[in-house]
């Protein structure tokens, strides 16, 4: 009787421990996937971001391929959902495009606004890599953090944001 109880006991402890190994594992994967789409993400932004930058750099800017990558960066944002990042980067990309002739002051907000969104982006994948699926409080807490830093820089360079 007592071998028969400490049997049911054991195959019990090892049903429980294949489900909390394969909850794991579930978790492990999506936190792999996500943090692999981002990486590929932030590559992609930082990639189209240059060449945005430096065709409104260059001696006559093309305004046709500006619109077209305005479009393409424009695609990678949600400025319904997060208007201190999003929203700024969309407004920051249409006043660019259409003062292609005299726009240092919103080039200079838009490259520091985009270098602290990378940095949010970094941290986040990295915070999730480390802790797994972040609550929605601590996403806003990093998105604050990072906006703050964004702002007192600012502030110290002199430059414009809203």
């Amino acid at each position: 009787m007592i071998a028969a109880i400490a049997a049911l006991i054991t195959a019990l402890a090892a049903f429980v421990t294949i489900i909390v190994t394969v909850r794991n594992a579930k978790k492990e994967a999506f936190i792999n996937v996500v943090t692999t789409a981002r990486k590929e993400y932030i590559q992609e932004l930082r990639k189209s971001l240059s060449e945005f930058c430096s065709e409104v750099r260059s001696e006559n800017p093309d305004n046709k391929n500006l619109k077209k990558m305005g479009f393409q960066l424009k695609f990678m944002m949600n400025p319904a959902g997060y208007e201190d990042w999003d929203y700024k980067s969309v407004k920051l990309i249409e006043k660019i495009i259409n003062n292609s002739n005299n726009n240092d002051k919103e080039l200079k907000q838009f490259v520091v606004l985009m270098q602290s969104w990378l940095a949010l982006e970094w941290n986040g994948m990295m915070t999730e890599g480390k802790k797994g699926v972040l609550s929605d409080e601590k996403k806003e807490e990093i998105r604050n953090k990072f906006l703050l830093e964004y702002q007192n820089y600012c502030r110290k360079e002199g430059i414009e944001y809203e």
